[in-house]
């Protein structure tokens, strides 16, 4: 799952500031504002997560990447420093609905055994392959073309492959930990326990 996405505060204040040559506070009053929107939010979505599961969640905030990318910049575009606190705000909520669900949902999807090595692999990997090569993508893709919306159509398909993946996984809500791994070895009990009985009446 490409949750590891370079942080969008600072994504979206180098968009202001570089790209679109709008003044440095207007960026910086966006992330500002976006950083106290996000911040109670986090909570709440992990709440959420809690009443109707991590993948509903999950699979919402890709679906939203997918259509916030490109509201994204037609909102930067308008150069409008409102806007722009828009555009920005709303990319920190879908941040914030990720955020508030990939401790959980990441780690219930491992067995104990392999835990700790499955997310730091899973993780890490992304930040690697995703979020250090996402800002050059970037750069190369708008100067390419000359637009904002071809990095936007870059992050609707890691929204894409976000959403692809969390509907494979599976929900993992009223999953207990330790039982996780544990579900074949106990339903292969009963059959071991039954042949030793063969085996010591015959």
């Amino acid at each position: 799952m490409t949750s590891r996405n370079p942080r969008p505060s600072r994504r979206g204040g180098r968009q202001v500031t570089q790209i679109q040559g709008m003044d440095r506070s207007t960026g910086l009053n966006a992330v500002m504002v976006g950083m106290v929107v996000a911040l109670p939010a986090i909570p709440l979505f992990a709440i959420l997560a809690d009443r109707i599961g991590r993948r509903p969640v999950y699979i919402g905030a890709s679906i939203a990447t997918i259509g916030w990318a490109f509201a994204f910049f037609a909102l930067l575009d308008t150069r409008n420093p409102a806007a722009v606190i828009v555009a920005v705000v709303g990319g920190l909520l879908i941040f914030s609905a990720y955020s508030a669900v990939i401790g959980a949902f990441f780690s219930e999807l491992f067995p104990t055994e392999v835990r700790y090595s499955g997310v730091s692999l899973a993780c890490n990997l992304a930040s690697v392959l995703a979020g250090s090569l996402a800002p050059i993508i970037a750069i190369a893709l708008h100067s390419a073309f000359g637009t904002g919306y071809a990095i936007a159509a870059y992050l609707a398909v890691m929204g894409a492959i976000s959403l692809g993946a969390s509907l494979i996984a599976t929900e993992t809500r009223s999953v207990d930990l330790a039982e996780i791994g544990a579900a074949e070895p106990a339903q292969g009990e009963p059959a071991a326990r039954s042949l030793n009985l063969a085996e010591e009446i015959s």
